[in-house]
C-alpha cells in the first residue's frame, strides 16, 4: 500500500506480476539442474511475494471504477465470470497433466501472465488521490496499543478472527493435495472434479452474495 505514493498502481500491478511470472521460468528448469528443495522453495516464495505485492494496488483501483451502489453485483458476476473459467480449466489442465505434465501446465501460465499484462494496459486508472488526512502508524507502547484496540474494537476481533482461522487452516493446506493423491490414491481424474466441484459451488453463490452485500 506505501507504494502507491511513489507510483501509480498500474504500474505496480503490472510490474508485480511480470516479476512473480519471470519467476516462474527457472522453478521450471529446475529438474534438470538436479532439483534443489531450498531453490525451490525460495523462488516460489519470492513469486508469492511479488503476486501479493500487486492486491493493495488492485482494490485500491476496482474500488475507484467501480461505483458503491454496484460493487456488489459487479464483484458477483464477476467472480462467476471467473468461476466458469476455473471451472473449464481445471477440466481441461487434468487432462493435459496426465498427458503432457506438469512443465507445461506452468509454462501456459507463464505465457497467459504476460498476456494479462498486455490487456491489464488499457484498463482506466483515475486519478489517485495522495493527500492523506492520517497515516498509519505502528506503536509497541503498551498504552497506545491498548487504546488502539479499544478504538478499533470490532476490526480488531476481525483481524484476530481471521489471523486464528487462516492459521489453522494453513497448518493442513499443504497436505491436502498430498492426502488426497498418495493417501486417498485418488488418481487425477478424481481430482480434478474436486476442485471442478469447489469451483461450482463457488459459480452458483458468488451473484448471490453480490446482491446480499449490495443491500446490506
Amino acid at each position: 500500500a506505501t507504494l502507491t505514493k511513489y507510483s501509480s498502481r498500474k504500474s505496480i500491478w503490472n510490474y508485480s506480476t511480470l516479476l512473480s511470472k519471470i519467476l516462474w521460468i527457472p522453478i521450471l528448469i529446475l529438474p534438470l539442474l538436479g532439483n534443489d528443495i531450498f531453490l525451490f522453495i525460495s523462488l516460489v516464495a519470492l513469486s508469492h511475494f511479488f503476486a501479493s505485492l500487486r492486491n493493495p494496488s488492485w482494490t485500491s483501483l476496482m474500488g475507484d471504477l467501480v461505483s458503491p451502489e454496484m460493487r456488489g453485483r459487479y464483484f458477483g458476476k464477476r467472480n462467476m465470470i471467473v468461476g466458469i473459467a476455473g471451472l473449464a480449466t481445471a477440466l481441461i489442465a487434468g487432462n493435459i497433466i496426465s498427458t503432457l505434465g506438469f512443465p507445461f501446465i506452468f509454462g501456459v501460465s507463464v505465457v497467459l501472465g504476460f498476456l494479462a499484462i498486455y490487456f491489464f494496459k488499457d484498463i482506466y486508472e483515475s486519478r489517485f488521490q495522495k493527500v492523506y488526512n492520517y497515516s498509519h502508524s505502528i506503536s509497541f507502547s503498551p498504552s497506545n496499543l491498548l487504546s488502539t484496540i479499544r478504538i478499533n474494537r470490532n476490526f480488531v476481533l476481525l483481524t484476530l478472527f481471521l489471523s486464528l482461522m487462516n492459521f489453522a487452516t494453513n497448518i493442513a493446506a499443504p497436505f491436502f493435495i498430498v492426502y488426497q493423491l498418495r493417501e486417498l490414491n485418488i488418481g487425477y481424474g478424481w481430482f480434478t472434479i474436486a476442485i471442478a466441484f469447489n469451483a461450482l459451488i463457488a459459480l452458483i453463490s458468488q451473484p448471490y452474495w453480490g446482491k446480499l452485500n449490495d443491500r446490506y
